[in-house]
């Protein structure tokens, strides 16, 4: 996991595992998911879009098919 400037490691471990739980339920369509960590977090508008970034970023160097749809 690589370090994202301004970002503890802390809360982008916890957010990660919040985004992964977020798709694999397949509740909403991924690309809200920033408006979500920012209710589950309350954190500002940037920080949430960073932490989504990051982690659909290493979704994808992971090899996931990634689908932002809820669907894995």
């Amino acid at each position: 996991m690589e370090y994202i400037e301004g970002i503890d490691n802390e809360l982008k471990s916890i957010a990660f595992t919040f985004l992964d739980i977020l798709r694999e339920s397949g509740e909403i369509n991924m690309m809200g998911a920033p408006r979500e960590l920012r209710e589950e977090f309350g954190i500002d508008k940037q920080v949430s879009f960073k932490l989504f970034e990051a982690w659909a970023a290493e979704m994808e160097n992971d090899g996931a098919d990634v689908n932002f749809n809820g669907e894995c």
